[in-house]
């Protein structure tokens, strides 16, 4: 086990952009999850939220867009 810890540690550290591109997907999937848990699904409805996300991340980008100009 210590061995394969290891091996994803010499690659998360050699290859840094991918590993955040990896957590940023991990997360992407994860939120559409979110809203089904109790104390979330009684705010919105699930397509609020999802619509809260999208919103979200057209932001995002529009922000990264301006800091790359």
């Amino acid at each position: 086990m210590s061995d394969t810890r290891r091996r994803i540690r010499d690659f998360s550290d050699a290859h840094r952009s991918i590993t955040v591109l990896i957590g940023w997907a991990i997360v992407g999937a994860l939120l559409p999850l979110i809203v089904l848990i109790p104390p979330f699904s009684t705010f919105q409805t699930e397509s609020g939220w999802i619509d809260g996300f999208a919103y979200s991340g057209v932001f995002i980008l529009l922000a990264m867009g301006l800091n790359i100009v």
